[in-house]
């Protein structure tokens, strides 16, 4: 499927709704989180319609939990098939984790064990997902603090499964930042062993220090850090889109977020061929 090039968005959140309606001409788009919809009663979902009329949308999830023993929950999955014809949405994505087990909610986006056991189990669920949303599908990178006795390192999980699942990667360059950070890895290293031509999206978000620990809170203004990442990044994978992530401790001014994107587009601009992949 052709991928558009989307350029440079934020996360749609129900607290910046409005500043978000009132500032659509210097939005190239919104990610939407899909569980805050697949539940919605109707004047909600509508509501989210009628916006993806006026800028382009692409649905995130955070709850698919492709890692776990069960397979997708089909109610889930038609839901979230819906919502995307409904929004005409460029893709979907969601994680490489598991964020439940059985009938227990984890409640977070808890890492798997990078196994060639977990590529298979992933790349089944993501080929069967795909082919049922009928749309380009993304796997993100999470954050994570605490490994569990994998046998590959964390690049090499995310080629080998993008290979076998058909997938597209959404990086998250501030969860590879932390990573890297938390683990003592080379995070240019990291991206550079990720394939370039199957790199589509990027987040970006700030971060909190607490003592050495480096907190993937979405609470800051980007830190330079990350920017500086993001501009190899791009220049290394050329990406169809890039956002910002901001989910507490929103600024007073939406001035701030703008340019933000404003700067995102404009490393975007530098080095992205735009056209169709």
């Amino acid at each position: 499927m052709a991928l558009p090039h989307l350029g440079a968005g934020i996360g749609y959140r129900s607290r910046l709704a409005p500043q978000i309606l009132d500032n659509l001409a210097a939005l190239d788009f919104l990610e939407v989180v899909s569980e805050q919809f697949l539940w919605a009663n109707e004047l909600i979902r509508r509501h989210l319609v009628e916006l993806a009329q006026k800028v382009p949308i692409v649905l995130h999830g955070v709850e698919m939990s492709l890692g776990s023993g069960e397979d997708v929950d089909n109610t889930y999955l038609n839901r979230l098939g819906q919502l995307a014809h409904d929004t005409n949405a460029a893709w979907v994505s969601d994680h490489i984790c598991f964020t439940r087990s059985g009938e227990i909610d984890v409640g977070h986006l808890t890492p798997v064990q990078r196994t060639p056991e977990m590529i298979d189990r992933i790349a089944r669920r993501v080929r069967d997902v795909s082919s049922a949303l009928g749309r380009p599908f993304l796997l993100e990178n999470i954050t994570y603090y605490f490994d569990v006795g994998s046998s590959l390192s964390e690049a090499d999980f995310i080629v080998e499964l993008l290979d076998r699942s058909g997938a597209y990667l959404l990086l998250d360059v501030t969860n590879a930042y932390i990573n890297a950070h938390t683990h003592g890895y080379d995070v240019i290293k990291f991206i550079d062993t990720l394939p370039a031509e199957r790199v589509v999206q990027m987040h970006l978000a700030g971060f909190e220090r607490e003592g050495s620990l480096i907190v993937d809170s979405h609470s800051q203004p980007v830190q330079e850090e990350v920017w500086s990442l993001y501009e190899y990044a791009v220049a290394r994978t050329s990406p169809q889109a890039a956002m910002i992530e901001r989910d507490q401790n929103f600024p007073d001014n939406f001035d701030e977020l703008l340019g933000e994107v404003a700067r995102l587009r404009a490393v975007l601009d530098r080095h992205t061929r735009v056209g169709q992949r």
